[in-house]
């Protein structure tokens, strides 16, 4: 890794209230990049950590007297240092302990890499990305990517009691989940509109990842799972009620019964049910169901919404690396037998 020279206060230029090349505030830059963020990821969890990292390190910055962007030779190089610094450093609030995570760095530097690169394309800056200068932690790709056997899964599926209003709400849920491989974003934002009946079957549509649409069929199952669920909590009129109802509401706050269920209520539900708090198993659950199956890797692919079969062959690689064919032979080798 590089040194990190980040001079003393007293021996820097205030570059406080500075305005772009093009003579734009610097929080009007920075509003109308988490403007065009949130339009690709239409995610709250994802906009709050893009805002919550640029504002932080934006401040880091001034505590030394510069700005995210400012007039000066070595810019680039000022800001890639103390950039290294902070994907570095842990938060004053944090409860966490110790080294901050290789995972968690990258994921510093490529939220701040994003402001630099819009700065640019608005012809804001002209210097080049200072980011691209940072010495980046090397990370596995999808490295704790975690998947739930399907034998497993069945288990924990038919614990589900689903007389109750709890247990039909979180049977549709997963069930959305595990059909269809979207991610937590992706499910949590749908709601009425987003629902389609054609024979007796649903169609969803998400807003995904990117900005585009897409549409899943659920098959009868899981359809019925949905369909029960929705019935029971907004009544048989479901269907001539407002476009906007959300499809998976809170059930357990009283003052916030009804309201649209958010990120910790999924993983609340995921906890419950698979014994971990990432939505996200869901999905990798999904893919290696798939494999299961019988799906090609260009199946997967598609479903994923991976750009191309490289990234999902990691991602599979990840997900059954723990799996070895060869075990059973291995232990009739050293002599091993199997308990009757």
């Amino acid at each position: 890794m590089q040194d990190i020279t980040i001079p003393p206060d007293s021996s820097v230029t205030i570059y406080q209230e500075q305005k772009t090349e093009r003579g734009v505030g610097i929080d009007a830059l920075i509003q109308a990049w988490l403007h065009a963020k949130e339009q690709l990821s239409h995610s709250p969890k994802t906009q709050r950590a893009y805002e919550q990292t640029i504002q932080t390190f934006r401040s880091f910055l001034q505590q030394h007297g510069y700005d995210l962007i400012f007039s000066a030779e070595d810019f680039a190089h000022v800001v890639a240092d103390f950039a290294q610094a902070f994907a570095a450093q842990r938060s004053e609030i944090s409860n966490h302990k110790g080294r901050v995570s290789s995972a968690t760095q990258a994921q510093r530097f490529a939220i701040l890499s994003s402001f630099y690169a819009y700065a640019i394309k608005r012809g804001h800056l002209s210097t080049g990305n200072p980011i691209d200068k940072v010495d980046r932690p090397k990370i596995t790709p999808y490295g704790r990517s975690q998947a739930i056997n399907y034998e497993e899964l069945k288990r924990r599926l038919e614990t589900i009691n689903m007389k109750t209003e709890q247990g039909m709400r979180d049977m549709a849920i997963l069930s959305v989940f595990l059909y269809t491989g979207r991610r937590v974003s992706e499910v949590a934002n749908l709601a009425k509109k987003d629902l389609l009946l054609a024979s007796g079957q649903v169609v969803l549509t998400f807003q995904v990842k990117g900005g585009d649409i897409k549409r899943d069929i659920l098959d009868p199952e899981p359809s019925r799972f949905l369909l029960h669920w929705l019935t029971r909590f907004y009544g048989e009129h479901f269907w001539s009620l407002s476009d906007d109802l959300p499809l998976w509401v809170d059930l357990h706050h009283k003052n916030l019964r009804g309201q649209p269920l958010k990120y910790n209520g999924f993983a609340g539900i995921c906890q419950h049910y698979l014994g971990t708090t990432k939505v996200h198993t869901t999905r990798h659950s999904f893919a290696v169901l798939m494999e299961v199956a019988g799906a090609k890797l260009t199946d997967i692919q598609r479903r994923l919404g991976h750009k191309n079969a490289a990234t999902t062959g990691i991602y599979m690689e990840q997900l059954t690396q723990e799996e070895n064919a060869f075990s059973g032979e291995i232990g009739k080798l050293l002599g091993f037998k199997k308990e009757p």
